[in-house]
């Protein structure tokens, strides 16, 4: 199991691609940058190197579309970076 891939997640990130017509909707609605921005800066700030940093914010960005389309919109508003955070720490 890659550090990228949770039991908990019922999907490989490694294989989950964003098509450019949903970065572009999520992008114009603005919610997920907001909930990605203010949390690279900590993850920065803590001393976490840019790398991994961008690994964590892509599936976090991966796992919020994939609840956005097969769940509900409703439920990926819910779903914060921080509670995906401590999925991957489980």
């Amino acid at each position: 199991m890659t550090s990228t891939e949770n039991k908990t997640l019922p999907i490989d990130l490694d294989d989950y691609n964003i098509t450019q017509e949903d970065m572009e909707f999520h992008l114009k609605e603005g919610i997920l940058i907001k909930k990605c921005n203010h949390f690279t800066h900590r993850l920065l700030e803590s001393g976490m190197g840019l790398g991994t940093t961008c690994k964590i914010i892509k599936n976090f960005q991966k796992v919020y579309i994939y609840l956005y389309k097969e769940a509900s919109p409703k439920i990926a508003k819910a779903f914060t970076i921080e509670q995906y955070a401590r999925i991957l720490n489980n």
